[in-house]
């Protein structure tokens, strides 16, 4: 398969619905920082505990966590695989290595993608060999499987499969798992079913709504999209990331735009801007919207 093919899966296949740094690989003080969003004073403190244990594979975990979070996954690759080096018994150090991999190599384009693609799918797959509990990496591992053609290792049997399990343990997310593979197969009546049905297991739950937004702007159905957003909104919890607060913005924007509220889109590639002034996107979009 091509290594365009393999880019392109990277870049679509999305962010983890995971929340922000919430594990004890983070100690209480630096996840009482991270939990207000002071992100330079967490740095500092986890610079600090690492200058004084050189070692603590749990504080290169935190940093790798807390510069994905940040979009900084260039870096967020580094520490997270000192981390496995270190450590290359815990789950959790191979599962956010393999989705930190994940997010560089959307960036990476079509020269290093497909090595971080090898890469993503190997620390995931070694992940839940030490813990099959694990539902990012199943989550993470049955977006590819559906996206992939079978060339690639793609299988909608195989990507089933982890929506079963992860439906076991979640069964909010087993709906997430199962409309992304209907979606896929393009059944998008039984997809909208599951999305749906995820939303109706857990009502307050911000990943829900939006995945199911992405959902209807793909379908192009700007009036449902613009509804799951601002629900998506509603629901976010107040310790949620700069970045995804800012996405949520953005979508939305996108949906007003697309239906022809301009105002209401201006501004909310504003609001996008204002959480992450690093969204190019919003900032494209606005820049786009102004010249109308």
């Amino acid at each position: 398969m091509t290594r365009h093919r393999i880019a392109q899966i990277l870049l679509t296949i999305g962010a983890s619905l995971a929340p922000v740094v919430a594990d004890a690989q983070c100690v209480p003080a630096v996840q009482r920082l991270i939990s207000t969003h002071k992100y330079d004073e967490a740095r500092t403190e986890l610079q600090a505990q690492l200058t004084r244990a050189p070692n603590d594979d749990m504080a290169m975990h935190c940093m790798g966590r807390l510069l994905l979070d940040q979009d900084q996954s260039g870096e967020a690759v580094d520490w997270l695989e000192k981390a496995v080096k270190l450590n290359d018994k815990s789950a959790q150090h191979h599962m956010w290595f393999g989705l930190a991999l994940r997010t560089e190599g959307g960036k990476a384009g079509m020269v290093r993608g497909p090595m971080l693609y090898g890469r993503m799918m190997t620390e995931l797959e070694k992940s839940l060999a030490l813990d099959p509990t694990l539902i990012d990496s199943r989550y993470a591992l049955l977006q590819v499987l559906a996206s992939a053609p079978a060339a690639m290792g793609g299988s909608m049997t195989k990507a089933r499969e982890h929506a079963a399990e992860i439906a076991k343990l979640n069964p909010m997310r087993g709906h997430l798992g199962y409309g992304l593979v209907a979606e896929q197969e393009k059944d998008f009546a039984t997809a909208e079913k599951e999305f749906l049905a995820a939303i109706s297991v857990k009502a307050d739950s911000d990943a829900a709504y939006s995945v199911a937004g992405a959902f209807y702007r793909r379908r192009e159905r700007w009036a449902d999209a613009i509804g799951m957003y601002e629900k998506q909104l509603k629901a976010m919890p107040k310790e949620a990331t700069p970045g995804k607060v800012s996405n949520a913005h953005y979508f939305l924007g996108i949906a007003h735009d697309k239906s022809g509220h301009g105002d209401k889109a201006k501004a909310e590639y504003q609001a996008a801007i204002a959480a992450n002034p690093k969204n190019e996107g919003a900032t494209k979009a606005l820049a786009a919207l102004k010249q109308h």
